[in-house]
C-alpha cells in the first residue's frame, strides 16, 4: 500500500478528499453520499444515515491500511471516534478532546478566565432560559440543525441554552501544532495560527436553507487588525485550553470588531475550501504535518497574510421540494456556468432528493465579497 494514502471519513468527504489529492495524497473515503465528484478522487464506501456513525469502525477495519482524518460532525460522537481510533491511526483531535468541547459551559468559563468574551451558556438539564434572547441548541449540533429560539420550556437532556447575540456571522480557520515542539514549545505544548476569516451564510432564503442552517461561506475577508488580533488570541486560547491539534474552525458572531465564539469545530470544516481555492493553501497537508508535530506546517505568518488570488464564495443549495437531480451537465448548461463558477457535491443523475435535503454546492470566484455573494444567489436561482 502507498505510504501517502489517507482515509477521509465524515458526513461528506468530498472537499477534504480533493484537498488531499491536491496535496499529493492518494485517498480512500467513507461518507453518507458517495457523490460523483468524491468518486472521481478515489475509491471509497457509502454508509447509510441509519448506520452512521456506528458502522464506521467496522468500515475502517475493512479499509486499506492508512491513517484517517475526519470531517463534518464526527466530533459529536466521541465513543464512535474512540472505536475508530483503535482501528486506524487518527490524524486529528481525539475523542477526549471532542468530549471536552461538548462541555460548552466549561469552555466558555475557560475563555472568560483569559479575558475573552463568549455568549453565556446554561447546560444543566431542567434549566429554563433567563430573561433576554437565548437559543436552544443540541449538544450534538452540526450545521445549525435543531437550533431554535428559547420558548420557556425546561431544558431536556442533550440540549443547552446559549445567549443570542446580534451581529455578523463569521467563521475562522486555524491550524494548531502538536507534538513535543508545539511550534515553539510554549507551556501548553500547543501553538496555533490563523488561516483566515470568512462570512458565514446562515438561513439564506434564496438557498432554501433552514432558519439557522449553515449554507455557505464567502472569503477570505479583509478584517481590521483589531478583529484579527482577537481571532488570534481566541485561537491560541482554544488550542491550549482544549488541546486542539491540526485544522479547526470557530463560528462566531462579530460585533464592532469583538468576536463572540458560538461553535468550535475540531476538524476540516466546510469553509476551509474557501481559503484553499483563494490562497492556494494545501490545508490537508498542513493538517497532517501539524498532527505529526512538524514545525513547517504553516507559512511563517500564517495564510491570513497571503494575498488572495480571488474572493471565493461557496453555497449549499437545499431542495425546496422533493425532486430528482437532472444531472450535472444538464444543470451546467441551464445555469450558464462560466469559467469562474463550478458545481460540487454532485449527486448522480436521477437521484431522488427529499424536501429540505442538500442538493449540491456552488463555488464562485469573484473580485470582492459582495459580488461573490450576489453571484452565488444568481446561480442558486
Amino acid at each position: 500500500m502507498s505510504d501517502n494514502l489517507l482515509i477521509i471519513v465524515g458526513a461528506s468527504a468530498r472537499a477534504a478528499a480533493e484537498s488531499a489529492r491536491r496535496a499529493g495524497y492518494a485517498v480512500y473515503w467513507i461518507d453518507l453520499f458517495g457523490d460523483v465528484d468524491v468518486r472521481a478522487v478515489g475509491p471509497g464506501r457509502v454508509v447509510s444515515a441509519a448506520r452512521y456513525p456506528t458502522l464506521l469502525p467496522r468500515l475502517l477495519r475493512a479499509a486499506p491500511t492508512a491513517p484517517f482524518l475526519y470531517t463534518g460532525a464526527l466530533e459529536n460522537y466521541p465513543a464512535a471516534l474512540g472505536a475508530m481510533r483503535r482501528e486506524r491511526r487518527l490524524l486529528g483531535n481525539d475523542d477526549a478532546v471532542c468530549a471536552r468541547l461538548q462541555r460548552h459551559g466549561s469552555v466558555a468559563e475557560s475563555l472568560a478566565r483569559r479575558g475573552l468574551p463568549a455568549p453565556r451558556v446554561l447546560d444543566r438539564p431542567g434549566a429554563t432560559a433567563p430573561d433576554g434572547a437565548w437559543l436552544r441548541k443540541p449538544l450534538r449540533g452540526a450545521g445549525g440543525a435543531g437550533i431554535a429560539p428559547a420558548d420557556g420550556r425546561a431544558l431536556a437532556a442533550g440540549w443547552y441554552w446559549q445567549q443570542y447575540i446580534e451581529g455578523e456571522s463569521r467563521s475562522a480557520v486555524f491550524v494548531a501544532g502538536g507534538g513535543a515542539s508545539g511550534w515553539g514549545g510554549n507551556d501548553a505544548g500547543r501553538r496555533c495560527r490563523l488561516l483566515g476569516v470568512s462570512r458565514q451564510l446562515v438561513g439564506v432564503e434564496e438557498l432554501h436553507a433552514p432558519r439557522y442552517g449553515y449554507c455557505g461561506s464567502v472569503g477570505p475577508l479583509a478584517v481590521s487588525e483589531r478583529e484579527r488580533d482577537h481571532w488570534r488570541r481566541l485561537g491560541e486560547a482554544l488550542a491550549q485550553e482544549c488541546n486542539l491539534v491540526g485544522l479547526f474552525g470557530v463560528d462566531a458572531i462579530v460585533v464592532e470588531e469583538t468576536v463572540y465564539p458560538v461553535e468550535i469545530n475540531p476538524r476540516y470544516t466546510a469553509s476551509v475550501e474557501v481559503y484553499e481555492r483563494s490562497c492556494g493553501v494545501k490545508a490537508v497537508a498542513l493538517h497532517c504535518r501539524a498532527c505529526l508535530g512538524q514545525e513547517h506546517a504553516t507559512p511563517p505568518d500564517g495564510a491570513a497574510d497571503i494575498e488572495p488570488a480571488a474572493i471565493v464564495g461557496k453555497a449549499h443549495l437545499f431542495a425546496p421540494r422533493a425532486l430528482r437531480f437532472p444531472g450535472a451537465e444538464r444543470l451546467r448548461r441551464a445555469a450558464g456556468l462560466g469559467a469562474t463558477a463550478e458545481l460540487a457535491d454532485i449527486p448522480a443523475a436521477g437521484q431522488r432528493i427529499e424536501n429540505g435535503q442538500p442538493i449540491l454546492s456552488v463555488l464562485l470566484r469573484e473580485t470582492d465579497a459582495e459580488r461573490a455573494y450576489a453571484g452565488l444567489l444568481r446561480l442558486a436561482a
